[in-house]
């Protein structure tokens, strides 16, 4: 996080530019979109599609001589009780422009996008008027405060410090946090949520109990400054950090959406079902889910969602106010005709304005028995517009298989395939494998139902469903050969005739990128000897042979949660280490999930997603055995054991990493 020009900066932002990466002329594309349209350099990356949000906040930390926090970092970041420092949004504000990332006696550091005049003083203002004001009023209550009620619970009451459905929620996750075994109190959970600040909070404990305070409490800057606090302010500090990580910080921790989306489920109100769905909205899309499910039942209705691969519950409604609900969701979409399904996206301006061109939310509704001809079921899939393409050195691949796909990209012709289940992070390699090619120098062009990600110097273009979709995909594929292409995304090959299009692009000189069905990477050899045309004719396979670099075939395991998880000493973990190579057995610490999970992983068990894949890479071997015809095990047979999918997820349960529940999930075999 701290830039080797901490306190001093650089002589320029092209100099720093320059340091952290970025090409000659990369920076003259960024400057001059800076200069015509006026916008920040973060924004200018985020439109051009050029280097990564990580890599300008770097830049602009370097130039400033200010801390840095990168992406990865702030995801996993919980801030909750810094929430009395934040700035709150005024009037006609729907982002964030700052948001508290940690205390010490040196001060507060806050994470911002931008170093404009007004950051520090709007803090000031902010900590001022409310954190010094509510410490003054705290010591002068506390003064008159009789002895005989001096406990915790009486000091929320006498003191009124915290709203009755604060204080109601508050008592609620104490008890769910001491029925899971963990250890806590009402005064440490009201300030690690953020309902009372730690100054606040210290003199509270000090007037009860001295030696009650806890020591992260001693540590908070206006606990070190003492009475001093009522006069002067601590330090303030600010990291830069990228737009969407200070808005994902502060809906996530300091706003809090969860809580209020369950506050609006309680609302009486006329207008309350527009309240719920926006609020639904904006939790899906900052606590990362990638779906949302709305499901009819005989006398309610189910709202789930999806996070890393997995449903979980989010709320039942009744019936009637289920079918409300779904009703102002297709309204939303506007003019559908819902009698056996419907498809399209909640417009633009039907979005709440946190949302609103900064998330997209596709929809799925299909009438089911279940809903008696009444309602039907919803998917809501979230598309996060902010969200660039990962790094492909972040992904996970190994470094022989990182430098191999270097080289594919250096070739600039060939066929790429991708293979993996929906939700298996297909994509999401496709555009980073594509990001590494330089798109200033090279025409990067796609065609995409619908186009996920949008990166700016691309030509996306995105079905336009006036046609069958095997006549549309013809007509732009067709065009696209036109438009001077030098590397091709074509999003989804279902059919022969469309793969017999890619395979003519890659045989004119094109690299082309597409994705693909299929559980494993000589599966997928499998599929495509099956295909056939409209016509009736095989695939050549011995054409997609000579042109086909390889295929990688992917999943996304979940990661245990490294806080919860637990020794697995199992009789089935014995017998699935007892097979394991002996050097692998020797290191192996298997772990599996605790049933009730712990605050840090939301009670799951799991936290975050990571890559398990194999890659079949088309060497002269592998391709005579394809032209030859040869059984599929045997082309299998060409990959080592830890070169495979089922290779790689045994040693990820023999390190501890994942489960084997998990690996059974996501392989579909038993290990």
């Amino acid at each position: 996080m701290l830039p080797k020009t901490l306190g001093k900066g650089t002589d320029s932002l092209h100099a720093a530019m320059l340091q952290v990466g970025y090409k000659k002329h990369e920076i003259l594309y960024i400057q001059d979109y800076v200069r015509v349209s006026g916008v920040r350099e973060q924004d200018a990356v985020l439109h051009l599609g050029i280097g990564e949000h990580d890599r300008i906040a770097a830049a602009l930390a370097l130039w400033k001589g200010v801390p840095w926090l990168p992406i990865q970092g702030g995801k996993s970041l919980d801030v909750r009780y810094l929430r009395p420092y934040a700035v709150p949004l005024q009037p006609g504000e729907s982002h964030s422009s700052s948001v508290p990332l940690a205390t010490s006696s040196k001060g507060i550091l806050y994470a911002v996008s931008s170093l404009d005049a007004f950051q520090k003083q709007n803090i000031q203002t902010h900590l001022m008027m409310d954190i010094v004001g509510k410490i003054a009023d705290a010591e002068q209550q506390i003064q008159r405060w009789p002895a005989a009620e001096r406990t915790f619970s009486d000091a929320l009451f006498s003191l009124n410090l915290l709203p009755e459905n604060v204080l109601r929620y508050l008592r609620e996750q104490l008890d769910l946090q001491q029925a899971s075994g963990i250890d806590t109190n009402l005064a440490d959970l009201a300030w690690r949520e953020g309902e009372i600040s730690a100054p606040v909070l210290f003199r509270i404990l000090q007037a009860i109990d001295a030696s009650s305070v806890p020591d992260d409490l001693r540590r908070d800057p206006f606990v070190q400054l003492g009475n001093r606090a009522t006069l002067e302010l601590p330090d303030i500090h600010l990291a830069i950090t990228s737009t969407g990580t200070v808005e994902s910080l502060y809906q996530r921790n300091i706003r809090d959406t969860g809580r209020a989306f369950v506050e609006a489920c309680q609302l009486e109100t006329e207008d309350r079902y527009n309240t719920i769905i926006n609020r639904m909205l904006i939790h899906a899309a900052y606590q990362g889910y990638s779906d949302i499910h709305m499901s009819p039942l005989p006398m309610a209705g189910l709202i789930e969602r999806r996070k890393d691969g997995v449903k979980g519950l989010l709320r039942a409604f009744p019936i009637q106010e289920y079918i409300r609900l779904v009703g102002i969701i297709l309204n939303r979409m506007g003019n559908v005709d819902t009698r056996l399904q419907a498809e399209g996206r909640i417009r633009e301006d039907q979005l709440p304005p946190e949302l609103a061109g900064r998330f997209e939310f596709r929809v799925q509704y299909m009438s089911v028995v279940q809903g008696n001809g009444e309602t039907g079921t919803l998917t809501l899939r979230v598309l996060n517009l902010m969200n660039e393409t990962a790094v492909l050195e972040t992904l996970g691949f190994e470094p022989q298989d990182l430098s191999y796909i270097r080289k594919v990209l250096h070739t600039g012709k060939g066929l790429v395939l991708t293979t993996g289940a929906t939700g298996s992070g297909k994509t999401t390699t496709i555009y980073a494998m594509m990001r590494a090619i330089d798109s200033i120098q090279t025409s990067v062009q796609s065609v995409e139902n619908p186009v996920e990600i949008r990166v700016g110097l691309w030509r996306q273009h995105q079905l336009l469903r006036e046609k069958s979709e095997a006549v549309e995909w013809g007509d732009w594929n067709k065009g696209l050969l036109r438009n001077d292409p030098d590397v091709v995304l074509q999003g989804e090959v279902r059919n022969a005739d469309l793969f017999e299009q890619v395979a003519d692009m890659a045989n004119t000189g094109h690299l082309v990128f597409t994705t693909f069905h299929a559980s494993s990477a000589v599966l997928a050899i499998g599929r495509l000897r099956q295909m056939r045309t409209t016509h009736g004719d095989a695939l050549d396979i011995d054409m997609i042979a000579s042109l086909m670099h390889c295929i990688i075939a992917q999943g996304l395991a979940r990661r245990l949660c490294p806080y919860c998880a637990l020794p697995d000493d199992r009789d089935e973990t014995r017998r699935f280490l007892a097979a394991l190579p002996e050097d692998l057995r020797k290191a192996a610490t298997p772990k599996r999930a605790c049933d009730t999970g712990c605050p840090h992983c939301s009670e799951t068990g799991y936290t975050g997603r990571f890559l398990v894949y194999e890659i079949l890479r088309f060497t002269q071997e592998i391709r005579d055995k394809i032209v030859a015809g040869s059984a599929l095990s045997e082309i299998e047979n060409t990959l080592t054991e830890e070169n495979t999918k089922i290779g790689k997820l045994r040693r990820h349960i023999a390190l501890g990493e994942t489960s084997l529940e998990e690996a059974y999930r996501l392989s579909g075999e038993i290990l």
